[in-house]
């Protein structure tokens, strides 16, 4: 009878430790945190705008000082690019009427000095619109791109070195609206250009004060 009950006994503490762990075990996964995952993805695009600045860094007013016929003038202007891109530069004349950039502020219609009535083409783009100042015959207001800190165009411009140098070849200024690229870089970043001007006139030129402006252009590569 004893050996009965302390089989009994054994059968009930097995009975009871197997349900308790069995159902302490369900308590904690009811209680326990199951994780899930699962991926998603998102594409990033951008796309950067092209910047560009350009300034007059030397130049911005250029006198001729008092000019008498047949005794060439020069000056400089050198402007400066800050680009992402690389760009084009075109240089032209702010007056159209009268197609001239020099002219009389008080009569330009009839006062003017005409840029290329002393064999001075109008640039179109090309070294055949250039050509050498010849001093003492050549009149008129021509320009020449002398110094570039790269990429200077010896074809069109010539070998000079210096504003008054006679290696420099020259062309008229066309209009702002349809200037030809007269420069270009071939990388981006800070970039200088220095454009001289040449001046002379004819023995008739009539004596008064004239002025104008020069349009600089930087357009950044399509």
């Amino acid at each position: 009878m004893r050996t009965e009950t302390v089989i009994i006994t054994v059968i009930a503490l097995l009975l009871f430790v197997s349900w308790s762990i069995i159902d302490n075990q369900s308590y904690f996964n009811l209680f326990e945190a199951r994780a899930a995952s699962d991926t998603a993805t998102a594409t990033l695009s951008v796309s950067v705008n092209p910047s560009i600045t350009l300034t007059i860094d030397a130049g911005s007013s250029v006198d001729f000082g008092n000019l008498s016929p047949g005794s060439k003038a020069t000056g400089t202007t050198r402007v400066k690019s800050v680009s992402n891109d690389t760009i084009t530069l075109a240089i032209g004349r702010d007056r159209s009427s009268p197609a001239t950039t020099l002219a009389s502020a008080a009569d330009p219609s009839t006062y003017n000095i005409s840029d290329t009535a002393g064999g001075i083409d109008v640039f179109d783009g090309t070294g055949a619109s250039t050509a050498t100042w010849v001093d003492g015959a050549s009149t008129g207001l021509g320009f020449t791109v002398w110094a570039a800190s790269e990429n200077k165009d010896t074809d069109i411009w010539g070998n000079g070195g210096a504003e008054d140098s006679g290696l420099n070849e020259y062309a008229a200024l066309p209009a702002s609206a349809s200037a030809s690229t007269a420069w270009s870089t071939t990388s981006s970043g800070t970039k200088y250009a220095s454009v001289g001007y040449i001046l002379d006139v004819p023995s008739d030129q009539y004596p008064t004060s004239y002025e104008g402006q020069v349009v600089y252009t930087a357009t950044t590569t399509p």
